[in-house]
């Protein structure tokens, strides 16, 4: 959560257009704790507001994703020290995180688009309901419930976005801002390797297990990281 606010931020940066640098604004400030502000606002929604926008929102510091990620790992025994730093990731999660900077937040417009569409879709296959539904399980045998907010916003907002992935590639598409279909769809590859390797990493960590081989381009290209 905390290492993706500076892909985002990258992402803001190289930005081909205003509207898209606005579009990268939103998602960027509802992360840090702006609250998005719609017709419907009411008190039901001071924290977790599933659409609508910025402009005019509220900011909060309990509205933060990273702050619910505490709440989180509170009854896990778990506090701010042992979560967001760079020096706690595994190998497998930095990978996934630097991938989203080098290929999502991508100067190159045709790489961000294909590295944006690739994670969303991912996103949007259903992953966000697996995380809640195993959470809830979890909570079933505990006295002290694991708060799963942040689980469910995501899965609400991700709903929303599903039904818009396609649309907006064809849009790009038709605009020409796809120039390389090849390098597009390697761009895409590349991108759901990161999201393999990450859960791959996440499953050897809960068995136990020596962690997955980071790929070998990684490896030859920032070998100094590891």
């Amino acid at each position: 959560s905390q290492l993706f606010l500076i892909a985002q931020l990258q992402k803001i940066i190289n930005a081909p257009t205003l509207e898209e640098m606005r579009e990268g604004k939103e998602i960027l400030a509802n992360e840090i704790g702006v609250v998005f502000k719609n017709e419907k606002s009411g008190p039901a929604d001071a924290v977790v507001a599933t659409t609508g926008t910025v402009e005019g929102g509220t900011f909060r510091h309990k509205a933060a994703h990273f702050e619910w990620l505490l709440d989180v790992a509170k009854p896990l025994g778990l506090g701010f020290d042992d979560l967001g730093k760079r020096r706690l990731g595994t190998v497998a999660t930095l990978h996934f995180c630097d991938e989203l900077s080098r290929l999502y937040a991508n100067e190159n417009d045709s790489t961000a688009i294909a590295a944006s569409f690739a994670v969303e879709n991912w996103a949007a296959a259903g992953f966000w309901e697996d995380l809640v539904a195993g959470f809830r399980a979890i909570n079933t045998e505990r006295a002290e419930k694991i708060p799963i907010s942040f689980w469910t916003f995501h899965s609400a907002l991700e709903q929303q976005h599903a039904d818009h992935t396609i649309d907006e590639l064809k849009e790009c598409y038709d605009e020409g801002r796809i120039v390389d279909e090849d390098a597009f769809c390697q761009t895409c590859v590349e991108m759901l390797d990161a999201v393999e390797v990450f859960w791959d990493g996440l499953d050897a960590s809960r068995r136990g297990a020596p962690p997955p081989p980071a790929p070998e381009r990684l490896i030859l290209e920032r070998h100094a990281d590891f």
